[in-house]
């Protein structure tokens, strides 16, 4: 019952936030032991509900990981310039469009290096 509100939610005509809301309080009310909980989410895993997936991991897991890519970036911004001073606008813009796996090689070489040429910006070059 639970994963058949989610599925209507995820297709209403609401705007991405009332999805939010509406389907947390579906979730907040839900009577679902654990022994339930892996019936759920394998339910919620087949083609019938592949929209309540995709609305939970908009709402929810992606702003978790777009948070995640902000802070390491803060990171590397702020071992950067601990290191080397501040940095130039365009080597800010390059360290945006890093990936996290380039990001944190790049926080790790910067312990090992003497200057950010080593770093490969595009922005030095």
């Amino acid at each position: 019952m639970g994963a058949e509100a989610l599925r209507k939610i995820s297709q209403a005509p609401l705007q991405t936030h009332e999805r939010f809301l509406l389907g947390e309080c579906v979730r907040a009310y839900l009577p679902m032991g654990p022994e339930h909980r892996a019936e759920y989410d394998k339910l919620l895993a087949t083609e019938t509900f592949i929209g309540v997936k995709a609305m939970n991991k908009t709402i929810y897991e992606e702003g978790i990981e777009e948070g995640m890519e902000r802070e390491l970036l803060d990171f590397a911004v702020n071992v950067l310039e601990d290191r080397f001073g501040p940095m130039p606008a365009k080597i800010l813009a390059d360290l945006k469009s890093r990936s996290r796996q380039e990001l944190r090689s790049m926080i790790t070489n910067s312990f090992r290096i003497t200057s950010l040429d080593a770093l490969d910006f595009d922005g030095l070059k």
